[in-house]
């Protein structure tokens, strides 16, 4: 509402993403853009624009950078479990060199799919859940 009140009173082209409520009660996102339309006399006649539903490659987005661990967040979750680097090599089959490495590491952690997805259904069925979204990834106990 910011974003075209702003637009409405200056005259400016608008592009911004959303969420719009659908009849059914349920949100997906939206991609809008538009842009006024002048008179004659130089006025905004009216809006142009065009909404498009963006909501499946949201998600997928938010999906892939969700899918992915962080060095700090494979720390902190050996951690909690009080796992040595070794019982978790042993229980992945992920070397010992590979998690030291990986768990020094800011950021998310580049590694094959398969790798990941190994590291984390390993920590989660012992009893983590790993947090991502808004800010900083996390991790907690189940």
């Amino acid at each position: 509402m910011r974003i075209w009140a702003a637009a409405a009173e200056t005259g400016q082209p608008y592009d911004v993403e959303h969420r719009l409520r659908q009849s059914d009660g349920s949100y997906r996102w939206y991609h809008c853009r538009a842009v006024p339309v002048p008179d004659a006399d130089g006025g905004i006649r009216e809006w142009l624009g065009i909404s498009t539903d963006v909501h499946e490659g949201r998600l997928s987005a938010q999906h892939v950078s969700t899918s992915r661990l962080t060095g700090a967040q494979l720390r902190a979750a050996r951690g909690m479990l009080n796992w040595s680097v070794k019982q978790l090599a042993a229980r992945t089959g992920v070397s010992a060199a590979v998690i030291r490495r990986l768990e020094e590491q800011n950021g998310l952690l580049r590694l094959p799919d398969e790798t990941l997805t190994s590291l984390r259904d390993t920590l989660s069925s012992a009893g983590i859940e790993f947090i991502f979204g808004a800010g900083k990834p996390g991790v907690r106990p189940r």
